[in-house]
């Protein structure tokens, strides 16, 4: 489903298809200014741009939850919820933001009930909910039932939810369209749109736009292995992999012996059928095993982006200025690819899902009081086109000139079977971060990273060509700008890892092993010269302290 036409300019341009994404498209179509609008005869122009069928995007793979303290099934507080968020991030949270995250967090689930989300459900019919690591009752003194799930399967029934409920409401979607390119204007205050590149027809599209969200979920492809692992529980899995305790992958017995033992098998076979469906469907189809009565190998996996493009609570993107934060106009994010610093240093289990729908919603909504003051379609004028900014022209013929570039190598290009690949690039690359910047890392790891990445990785992307010179459906053209994109990515993660001289949270560094809130208890910032800058943490009630569970 994609436009059968590409307008000149358009009121908003929303990146991304996932849980972020559907709730921005929501949000706004369902604020009142759009509403008053509508009744005035304006309709909004508005384009949801997605690399996949909306419906296969990332957020469908959620299986736990969504917290929220509904206190349906035993008593719980939002108060309690806001402390477990800051705890489980090791402090590294504006407590402003998760403070509005766990109050809202109830009556974003009942929205979600509401649009057609099929939650499991207790005997007497109310939303089903179970415990979930991090969360407790009363400030840490026992675990409670926080985590509103649908067995194993959350993430796809809101994915779902949120898909139909954008059908009915009309959104336009551009799917297998892939933006290459975020355009911002010439001193880098204000968004002009994007660029984008149509898979199915190999053509490049500049389109302009009033405002911009990106909501393109996270970085973990930089990752060999991405299922779901927590903090504590990925080094308590290296330590005895360290001390010798590991086991080899039951499917190859001679690979290297980096797995614990995982066993399910003291919960009843009937139950785990029951709310862990689609866990026992992976085990089985993946590793040839049957959790109710077979031990389990596991591994630290790579799991969540915690940082991202710096937002406020509305959604709109900023950078860190001397005086406080610098507003880039008509820029907005949302979801993983975000941070509103909900996470810190460790996102919350069940607090993802939340995060992309409350703060999908909320940008969402403050695009829409952006549209109201000055919508397109009331500037209109029939035969009028709105001219594009030359930032933007320029950017979609750079794009347009790499992309042809790609092609043309194809005829020239040598054929062997040595030849790179972007694939082949991607899969070293998530192995060599793996091990230089996975579970634990220090200093020599990071300069050798860095090394590797600079004198390697990079120039093989930079030398990437396409082996076919067809510009219809051609995705290897897609995975060569993304096997780049992820490298420079990889680069600015590294940067604010070495810069990050503690450990905390996620971040575990051998040559730093204590957390210190003296010098670090502060926001990092990278810049595309890889320069890092620090701005505070916004603490308001809930002051630093042990992080004991």
């Amino acid at each position: 489903m994609s436009p059968t036409k590409v307008e000149d300019m358009y009121d908003a341009v929303i990146v991304g298809a996932g849980g972020a994404g559907l709730s921005a498209a929501l949000g706004f179509y369902r604020s009142q200014e759009v509403a008053d609008l509508r009744d005035r005869g304006i309709e909004p122009k508005v384009l949801v741009i997605s690399k996949l069928q909306p419906l296969r995007s990332h957020t469908g793979s959620a299986e736990g939850g969504i917290a929220a303290s509904l206190g349906d099934m035993e008593p719980d507080e939002w108060q309690w919820h806001y402390y477990d968020t800051v705890k489980g991030g090791d402090w590294l949270v504006d407590q402003d933001a998760a403070k509005l995250l766990a109050k809202e967090a109830a009556r974003t689930v009942r929205d979600l009930e509401h649009d057609g989300v099929a939650f499991s459900r207790t005997e007497d019919g109310r939303i089903a909910q179970r415990r979930f690591g991090g969360h407790t009752g009363d400030f840490g003194k026992a675990p409670v039932k926080r985590a509103a799930y649908a067995a194993d399967r959350v993430g796809h029934q809101i994915l779902f939810a949120l898909w139909q409920q954008c059908v009915a409401q009309g959104v336009a979607f551009a799917e297998e369209w892939y933006v290459t390119d975020l355009v911002l204007n010439a001193d880098h205050t204000a968004s002009e749109g994007v660029v984008a590149y149509d898979v199915a027809t190999g053509t490049t599209h500049a389109i302009a736009a009033r405002n911009v969200l990106m909501a393109t979920g996270g970085a973990g492809r930089l990752f060999h292995t991405t299922l779901a692992a927590r903090d504590v529980v990925s080094r308590a899995i290296r330590s005895e992999v360290m001390a010798g305790r590991g086991v080899a992958d039951p499917k190859d017995p001679e690979a290297p012996k980096d797995c614990v033992w995982l066993d399910m098998t003291g919960i009843d076979a009937t139950r785990m059928h029951e709310v862990l469906p689609q866990v026992v469907e992976t085990i089985r189809d993946y590793a040839g095993l049957d959790p109710a009565t077979d031990l389990v190998p596991v591994k630290p996996t790579a799991h969540y982006t915690m940082g991202g493009i710096p937002i406020t609570v509305d959604g709109e993107v900023y950078i860190p200025a001397a005086d406080g934060r610098q507003i880039i106009t008509g820029l907005y994010a949302a979801g993983e690819c975000s941070c509103v610093s909900v996470h810190g240093a460790n996102r919350l289990g069940g607090n993802s899902l939340l995060d992309a729908c409350l703060f999908g919603t909320r940008a969402g909504r403050s695009i829409a009081t952006r549209v109201a003051a000055d919508p397109v379609a009331a500037s209109d004028v029939e035969g009028d086109t709105h001219a594009l900014a030359q930032e933007l022209v320029d950017a979609s013929n750079r794009r347009k000139g790499i992309i042809d570039t790609l092609l043309e190598s194809a005829d020239s290009a040598e054929e062997t079977p040595q030849s790179d690949n972007a694939y082949a690039l991607i899969a070293d690359l998530g192995t060599f971060m793996e091990a230089h910047a996975a579970v634990a890392t220090d200093a020599t790891l990071l300069d050798k990273a860095m090394a590797g990445l600079r004198n390697e990785l990079i120039p093989r992307s930079e030398l990437l060509h396409a082996h076919g010179d067809s510009k219809v459906f051609n995705q290897e053209i897609t995975a060569i700008l993304e096997a780049r994109h992820l490298c420079e990515l990889a680069l600015a993660m590294l940067e604010a890892t070495r810069a990050r001289e503690e450990s905390r949270g996620s971040l575990y560094r051998s040559d730093f092993p204590e957390r210190n809130d003296a010098e670090y208890l502060r926001h990092s910032f990278v810049n595309l010269n890889g320069d890092v800058s620090w701005a505070p943490v916004n603490i308001v009630d809930i002051e630093p302290g042990s992080r004991s569970y």
